[in-house]
């Protein structure tokens, strides 16, 4: 989930659309926990809209946890009775961590990949 205050709309010359928000709330919902980040959401678009580069720069984020998980702390340490954190010190998961990472390693190779594309040969070659 994505809530946006005063998102701010642009029409570049080429017909691309670039839309800002300097306070924007994302949201991820997990089974033990909600992970609420707040930062700059930045999304360009194509002129047909795709979407060509989302950026979000976190500020801080927030853990929520259900009231259920609290009521079993009350007579013992809350750290020791708390569900393990579905997210690193950054508020993303691991799992996002090893997307991002993928999609930075496929964006460093595009040269090569459109070379081997055009030119017709393998990793071997």
């Amino acid at each position: 989930l994505v809530y946006m205050e005063n998102p701010c709309e642009y029409l570049l010359h080429n017909g691309a659309v670039v839309m800002d928000c300097p306070r924007a709330i994302l949201v991820s919902v997990f089974d033990n926990a909600q992970v609420c980040n707040y930062g700059h959401l930045r999304v360009s678009f194509t002129s047909n809209l795709k979407i060509v580069c989302w950026e979000f720069c976190t500020r801080s984020h927030e853990e929520m946890l259900p009231r259920r998980h609290l009521h079993k702390a009350i007579p013992h340490p809350i750290q020791s009775l708390l569900p393990p954190s579905p997210v690193n010190e950054f508020g993303l998961t691991p799992q996002f961590v090893r997307c991002l990472q993928i999609a930075e390693v496929v964006h460093e190779m595009r040269d090569l990949i459109s070379f081997t594309v055009q030119s017709g040969l393998g990793p071997l070659e």
